[in-house]
């Protein structure tokens, strides 16, 4: 494995156990206090981050997004930022 792989799944293995204490937050916030209901909303939290931030990490970032010749778009940033656009 690269570094970049490497940081990318402990952010991975972040986002679950956050997004996984969320779900269980939120269930007991409803009222919700059962064991079923507990194992649901962790189920679901779980889930979620899973796919969310999957897809945030390793789609969103993939050979598309880093395809650009950066001469291009940096040049195209500081003509946009001379003309007052942000």
């Amino acid at each position: 494995m690269n570094a970049r792989l490497e940081r990318n799944l402990r952010l991975l293995a972040v986002i679950i156990v956050v997004g996984t204490i969320a779900g269980l937050g939120v269930n007991f916030a409803q009222g919700r206090a059962s064991y079923s209901s507990m194992a649901v909303g962790t189920a679901y939290g779980l889930m979620l981050c899973i796919v969310i931030g999957g897809v945030e990490l390793f789609v969103l970032d993939g050979a598309i997004c880093n395809s650009r010749p950066r001469a291009a778009t940096d040049s195209r940033a500081r003509r946009w930022h001379r003309r007052g656009r942000y």
